[in-house]
């Protein structure tokens, strides 16, 4: 009886493969995960619930919800905590920060295996960050993020994602040693494609990253933010490994509490490249005095590693301060290897050299702008953006110099290639719609008047079930789907839905209202101008005229394409009197109701 026991039990261990939950309360979610197994599936109904602590992801599984606006997590502080060796996806969720405590991320990804994804999720209003990658030991890993939305409110400070790898010593010099920049073009980092960040007045808040990370970022819509990178500066972390920067828009605001944002990147540390991004609005430049900011912060000072790059001799304690007498050199040629004696370095390299360069004022420092595995140079290109003009802020042209550490002149860097587009951990799923039209700007509106594009778009060319973001930006500008409320609110669209789309004419003469639409990273934009103001020429009484007989017709020449005529009539210049305010379709007026000597002004407008 006790073998036919065991062999029952073994044919009933617990496996839920696709299990459909009854709510998404934390506890069920974190029962469900407990019971399933690797390449299982736990989906949450949609519904709206609190979680006040987080659930351990560590299973290589898919956690869904019902869509972005429909399965809502309200989250006072990390939600999901994702630990171990797991490629795991997370799909379908509304995340909505409720407290403080998002330091760490609504997503805190710690996994040490590649190929996880995190897709088509809502993150909104997070205190602190959305998604965090990395940890202090671990070098990053690779993975996808795509085609999710991030909202910022006013005043909230967020970041949407922050990619950190190994920070420390040992673990971040061991990951410079090697020669990282083959990695390159491959899919060894993290990808972050396709998303949208509605921003307010947050600097650095789409993307953060330091700790010899690799990261890409493509084809990302930047709405009132940008992006940035640490050095070897902050947290004893070193700088990036490297990052790919290409085919997104960036749009500076300069409304809200804060002034108008900075650059669209501040670059503090590592090597990669920048190319083929649009920007436009209103954006800070006081830093730097250009879109793309580059910075040596220990230059001008010690920062947490207790010693400014300036010449001195530094040399590396455990774990992470500097001293003139510190327990670690480094190797002559490897110089991303701590060593205490010439045993430590490969091939008979001398244990010789310091954190910095050897030279009278530190350069080139440790991991900064331009500098690739083993301090060796590796310059950062930029090339094909709207405005490619680069400035340099703390520490000056003495640590970063055009030419040198950076290539501004429309070189591409020698050898490179982009990565398969979309990411293959899509599936061959195709999430980015064909382009889309709304039509032909609508010219000579009336003043503020709701006016419709002259066209409708049916999203086209994304796979069923797929469900990539929608924004609207620009003023008054608003779109519907499928028939349903106008909004200017971010959400989702599937295949063939129908997308309307309306704004309000200015209040102005010859003003264009602008409105661009973004469904899965494709933009379009359709705009409404006014007409000219249009003035019919005074015919009789001429001006100046004395001796008029009352009644008196007022005359005046017709204006093409003018349905009515307003003519006033006052006895001030400024028109402040007006006696008369009438309109009318015909190109006369007979007024019989002035007062005998006395003089009048008059005027008339045509409205189309």
């Amino acid at each position: 009886m006790k073998k036919l026991s065991l062999i029952i039990a073994l044919l009933f261990l617990p496996s839920i493969s696709n299990a459909i939950l009854p709510d998404c309360e934390r506890a069920t979610v974190a029962t469900a995960i407990s019971s399933a197994i690797d390449n299982d599936t736990i989906e949450c109904p949609a519904g709206e619930v609190t979680w006040a602590t987080s659930v351990t992801l560590d299973k290589s599984i898919t956690l869904k919800g019902a869509g972005s606006t429909s399965t809502i997590i309200n989250s006072t502080g990390t939600a999901i905590t994702v630990t171990g060796a797991r490629v795991f996806t997370i799909t379908g969720f509304k995340f909505v920060g409720t407290g403080s405590g998002q330091t760490t991320g609504f997503i805190l990804n710690q996994t040490t295996s590649a190929g996880w994804r995190i897709h088509s999720n809502w993150f909104y209003n997070a205190t602190g960050r959305s998604i965090y990658v990395g940890s202090d030991t671990n070098d990053v890993v690779s993975g996808l993020i795509d085609n999710n939305i991030f909202t910022q409110l006013v005043g909230v400070t967020q970041q949407g994602v922050s990619v950190t790898g190994a920070a420390r010593h040992p673990e971040g010099f061991t990951a410079r040693e090697r020669n990282f920049l083959a990695d390159m073009g491959t899919d060894n980092a993290v990808y972050i494609d396709n998303n949208t960040f509605n921003f307010y007045d947050r600097s650095d808040g789409a993307l953060d990253t330091g700790g010899v990370a690799r990261v890409v970022f493509r084809h990302n819509t930047v709405n009132g933010t940008n992006i940035g990178t640490h050095g070897t500066d902050s947290g004893f972390r070193l700088g990036p490994a490297y990052y790919e920067i290409y085919n997104n828009t960036f749009t500076g605001k300069g409304e809200g509490a804060a002034s108008p944002l900075g650059a669209g990147y501040w670059i503090r540390g590592g090597t990669g490249v920048i190319y083929n991004n649009t920007i436009s609005g209103t954006f800070n430049l006081s830093g730097c005095g250009a879109y793309w900011c580059f910075a040596t912060y220990r230059a001008v000072g010690a920062e947490s590693w207790s010693g400014a790059c300036d010449g001195t001799d530094w040399k590396l304690n455990s774990p992470n301060t500097l001293s003139e007498t510190g327990t670690y050199s480094f190797c002559s040629v490897t110089r991303d290897r701590p060593c205490t004696e010439e045993g430590n370095c490969p091939g008979g390299e001398s244990c010789n050299t310091f954190f910095d360069e050897n030279s009278a004022n530190g350069y080139p420092c440790r991991g900064q702008v331009g500098v690739g595995p083993n301090q060796t140079s590796a310059p950062v290109y930029i090339w094909g953006n709207t405005y490619d003009t680069m400035g340099v802020g703390a520490g000056g042209t003495t640590y970063i110099e055009n030419g040198r550490d950076v290539i501004n002149d429309g070189t591409q860097m020698p050898g490179y290639t982009a990565y398969d587009y979309p990411h293959p951990l899509t599936g061959s799923v195709d999430v980015v719609p064909s382009a889309f039209s709304f039509g032909a700007d609508v010219t000579g509106a009336e003043l503020s008047t709701l006016t419709p594009s002259p066209d409708n778009v049916t999203v086209a060319g994304i796979d069923a079930g797929q469900t990539p973001a929608i924004t609207v930006s620009g003023t008054g500008c608003e779109y519907a789907i499928d028939g349903a409320a106008f909004t200017a609110d971010a959400g989702t669209v599937g295949l063939d839905n129908v997308v309307a789309l309306h704004t309000t004419s200015s209040a102005s003469h010859n003003a264009t209202i602008s409105c661009t639409v973004t469904i899965g990273g494709v933009s379009d934009s359709w705009g409404v101008r006014t007409g000219a103001e249009s003035v019919p020429i005074l015919i009789s009484p001429s001006s100046g005229s004395g001796g008029i007989s009352r009644p008196t017709t007022l005359t005046w020449g017709a204006v093409i394409g003018a349905i009515l005529y307003n003519l006033q009539v006052a006895t001030d210049r400024e028109f402040t009197n007006v006696v008369v305010d009438v309109e009318t379709e015909n190109t006369s007026f007979e007024v019989n109701t002035l007062a005998p000597s006395t003089k009048y002004y008059w005027r008339v407008r045509a409205k189309r």
